[in-house]
């Protein structure tokens, strides 16, 4: 714990600078990083109630089954494309709650009040707290990305990001022109 509190940012130069054949990966990232060298995103989506996808505990697994669903999403059925974007694909599955997944963390609050004289904790009712209180405490994203810059590539997953979400029935917000 010392040495992680005497880390700086001499670390990034160290790794920069080095002829260490051990740490070529590692310059090569730092490199893509100060040359904002990433992967691009190439759309996003936010599943609604009613769209037809279901989540595991496992988000590897579920990125995995996004991914070969949205390569098979096409209107051509050509293997050489199919593997180009499965090499060049990647998809990103983001959890966002209040920290107690779909439940509402209100519930676990305790509240104290002087006014009406109650001199120990006790918790309030949704619809005493207040109005503007989200109903859904919970949302996942898909986020799908590319890894090169092949414009035809790029259109490509696409085109095939937008049919998986029809076909998914989701409702919930598209990002297509980003």
């Amino acid at each position: 714990m010392k040495a992680y509190a005497k880390l700086t940012d001499n670390v990034f130069f160290d790794i920069q600078n080095s002829t260490c054949d051990e740490l070529k990966k590692s310059r090569e990232i730092l490199d893509k990083i100060n040359k904002r060298d990433h992967y691009k995103l190439v759309s996003e989506a936010i599943p609604s109630k009613t769209a037809k996808i279901e989540f595991t505990k496992n988000t590897e697994e579920d990125e995995k089954k996004i991914l070969e669903a949205i390569i098979k999403c096409r209107s051509v059925d050509d293997a050489n494309e199919d593997k180009k974007l499965k090499d060049n694909l990647l998809v990103d599955i983001a959890f966002f709650s209040f920290g107690r997944e779909d439940k509402n963390p209100v519930n676990k609050v305790y509240f104290y009040s002087k006014v009406e004289g109650k001199d120990h904790a006790f918790r309030m009712k949704r619809k005493h707290v207040s109005r503007i209180l989200p109903e859904i405490y919970c949302e996942r994203q898909i986020r799908l990305y590319i890894k090169c810059t092949d414009q035809k590539l790029l259109d490509e997953a696409k085109m095939r990001f937008k049919e998986w979400c029809k076909q998914e029935k989701m409702n919930g917000k598209w990002k297509f022109d980003l």
